[in-house]
């Protein structure tokens, strides 16, 4: 059931990212929409990983 759950989200992902692709300004909601699902420390690790990202183009 889990491997059921994953490949649905998976799916839910592509398509709300396809959209964003054709639409950018419907963008922010998809991040607003994907952060109401998450746990906050789940939240604050991925913007700590985003943040060192971003470093590392800057360079």
């Amino acid at each position: 059931m889990a491997q059921v759950d994953t490949r649905h989200g998976e799916k839910e992902k592509l398509i709300a990212l396809l959209m964003a692709q054709l639409n950018p300004e419907t963008l922010d909601m998809q991040i607003i929409q994907t952060r109401a699902k998450m746990e906050q420390s789940d939240i604050d690790e991925v913007m700590k990983e985003f943040e060192e990202y971003k470093k590392l183009l800057n360079k």
